[in-house]
């Protein structure tokens, strides 16, 4: 039974579900392309940075705008007043509309080829931590790294571990198609504040399974204390 009290408790833990929706956007152009390849480059002992075609191209920068509608969606179940009563998104504070200011700007997209160091450490250590320098990137800016998973057919998205002026770092275990976003101040407001209710759920449904399970195991000793099995099967109370 404890066991799976135990097991019950640790599902519980790993509830975390957001409710997505979606974001339409026109698709870059030809000449977006361009500006995207150059727009980051890689120390050459790490590795090297090719320019994506245009259809990876245009399926990051959905997966940009799919990035911002999770995090709306996020914000909009954590936070009153995110949507107006006629369905407007707002800002919480000061019901700010959100419109072209939701909309993410792809710094760079990019094919990245880690070098054979790199691969070694990522074989030893399981991950690796590349820096990237990116114009138009200031320190303090809410930036976040699509990274296309292969195998999945999907993007995941990677917190960077530092951005600063013109440099964004990250950690990876993994290299295919990365994409660079630089996120509006008005989503990443959202963004802080979803993460901010997320981290009281978290600690708060952690203390619980604490909780609970010091009950568990104190009942458990309880039970071995005071009773006692004899060989034949019978239970003998101890006396006090």
């Amino acid at each position: 039974m404890k066991k799976n009290l135990l097991i019950v408790l640790a599902l519980v833990c790993s509830l975390c579900l957001g409710t997505k929706t979606a974001y339409a956007a026109p698709s870059p152009t030809a000449e977006d392309t361009t500006i995207l390849a150059e727009a980051v480059k890689v120390d050459t002992e790490t590795g090297t940075a090719e320019a994506l075609g245009l259809d990876i191209i245009t399926d990051a920068n959905n997966a940009a705008r799919k990035l911002v509608a999770d995090i709306i969606a996020k914000a909009q179940t954590s936070t009153e007043g995110v949507v107006s009563e006629d369905g407007t998104l707002v800002l919480a504070e000061d019901g700010t509309p959100l419109g072209t200011s939701a909309e993410p700007e792809l710094l760079a997209a990019f094919d990245f080829t880690p070098a054979e160091s790199v691969k070694a450490e990522i074989e030893k250590k399981g991950k690796v931590s590349v820096t990237f320098e990116v114009e138009d990137v200031k320190s303090g800016d809410c930036v976040k790294l699509l990274h296309f998973l292969e195998a999945k057919n999907e993007w995941e998205t990677i917190d960077p571990t530092s951005v600063k002026d013109g440099k964004v770092t990250a950690t990876f275990t993994s290299f295919s198609p990365i994409v660079i976003v630089k996120l509006t101040p008005e989503v990443a407001k959202l963004d802080n504040q979803a993460k901010g209710a997320n981290i009281y759920v978290i600690i708060a449904i952690s203390l619980i399974a604490i909780a609970a399970i010091a009950v568990v195991f104190a009942f458990g000793n309880k039970q071995r204390l005071v009773k006692k099995v004899n060989p034949t099967g019978a239970t003998k109370v101890q006396k006090k």
